[in-house]
């Protein structure tokens, strides 16, 4: 019996522990800042449109860390040459999605739009006290990574009901 009632008072307290993780809110980011924030990505799609890959990357890093990693950019450049060659001209794009680490992390994934399909184009921004700058970009044509599945799995198959004795 007190083996009982010690479990009970042990559950009872971890119930009421004020140390249970609440799920995070989403910050709240103001209007300018992701205006600001946009501002990367906005001018990094209009230089690609216009055919210069190099120029995009160049300027959508510049006054970054990643200007100086040559080998890196370089070979940003020429992935996103891959996927112009393969998928044509850039003709718009859109932005799909745009999720909010903290106030001043902020990650946007813009569909590209050319005449042979799209790819994808995910932007990480940080906002540093000057303003904000890309840390990161990720181009791929994976579109079936978009999406989450939403389709719930299909239910088990009922047991066979017992033999009747």
């Amino acid at each position: 019996m007190k083996l009982w009632a010690g479990a009970a008072a042990a559950l009872l307290l971890l119930g009421s522990s004020p140390a249970v993780a609440q799920p995070a809110q989403e910050p709240e980011i103001s209007a300018e800042d992701i205006a600001a924030a946009s501002a990367i990505p906005d001018a990094f799609l209009v230089r690609l449109r216009s055919g210069n890959g190099a120029a995009a990357i160049g300027q959508a890093f510049a006054g970054t860390m990643m200007e100086y990693q040559n080998a890196q950019l370089q070979a940003l450049i020429t992935y996103l040459n891959t996927l112009t060659d393969y998928y044509g001209p850039v003709t718009g794009w859109e932005l799909g999605r745009q999720e909010a680490f903290t106030s001043r992390l902020v990650r946007q994934t813009y569909l590209v739009f050319t005449d042979n399909g799209p790819f994808v184009a995910t932007f990480d921004l940080y906002r540093r006290s000057t303003g904000w700058i890309l840390l990161r970009i990720n181009l791929h044509d994976r579109s079936h990574d978009l999406f989450h599945q939403t389709t719930p799995s299909a239910p088990s198959p009922a047991p066979d009901p017992a033999p009747a004795s």
